[in-house]
């Protein structure tokens, strides 16, 4: 009207927003909390390649021990893709009540109506709403910290490899808090076997209970006649190996040609 030019970024920031609604992030939050049983959740994300390709990561997560139901990697997701690997996600009777994912384009009307046909309610986010696929989000955050951050991926067979692995040690040797600091898989906590000298982490962080008593400090106190141990790091990430440490207030017995030159 005042033949001034403004960029629809100018005008979208300028415009009053609309205040969020806390009773209907509250609402979503309890859903979530009662149906954690009967719970699952899709979500896609991208992996580059060391020759510049992009594949794509599917994976199903269950809500109740976040446990990964399924993982497969693609360089051309589909529909019929898709709807392939929820039937093998979700074989005979073993599909959950409520689905949670976004909503991608390739989601479309052909996946939910497989999925309504194998008797799951669709929930799909709200758009721009990440949070709302919590426990989806969480562990592609946890595959990029703990595996992809640190490899470079050749090719679809080498990250599917990859993820095989990575899905084994999630699941048996990754304690959670959310899980009492249990793994998605149960393990029962191990004690130290040998007292001497042991391996307490596993490659991929597997921890091992002390039968030692703790201080107050939060050290582990150790027999009087027993010599000090200090730990060193392995060369294997992950992997702490326990070794015996000389004491420093014992000085170094001389030689006795050392005495005779004196």
């Amino acid at each position: 009207m005042l033949g001034f030019d403004v960029s629809e970024r100018t005008v979208s920031r300028l415009m009053p927003r609309r205040p969020p609604v806390p009773e209907a992030r509250q609402r979503w939050r309890n859903f979530l909390r009662n149906h954690r049983e009967v719970l699952a959740a899709m979500d896609f994300f991208t992996v580059p390649t060391a020759t510049f390709r992009v594949l794509y990561v599917f994976f199903v997560i269950q809500h109740s021990r976040r446990t990964v139901l399924h993982v497969r990697v693609t360089e051309h997701p589909t529909a019929g893709w898709i709807i392939q690997q929820l039937r093998e996600a979700f074989p005979f009777d073993s599909a959950p009540r409520h689905l949670i994912f976004d909503n991608d384009k390739t989601y479309g009307a052909d996946v939910l109506a497989v999925i309504e046909h194998m008797g799951i309610r669709c929930k799909q986010i709200t758009p721009y709403c990440p949070w709302q696929n919590g426990v989806a989000e969480r562990w592609v955050e946890t595959v990029r910290r703990g595996l992809l951050d640190h490899v470079i991926v050749l090719n679809e067979r080498h990250l599917h490899r990859l993820l095989s692995d990575f899905v084994a040690y999630y699941h048996e040797d990754r304690t959670h808090l959310g899980l009492g600091k249990g793994t998605p898989s149960m393990r029962t906590a191990t004690s130290k076997t040998n007292r001497e000298a042991e391996i307490v982490g596993h490659p991929q962080n597997r921890r091992h209970s002390s039968s030692l008593p703790v201080a107050p400090s939060g050290l582990k106190v150790r027999d009087p006649g027993r010599r000090s141990l200090s730990r060193r790091r392995d060369s294997c990430v992950g992997t702490t190996v326990v070794a015996p440490m000389s004491n420093p207030r014992t000085r170094p017995t001389p030689h006795p040609s050392s005495s005779l030159a004196a």
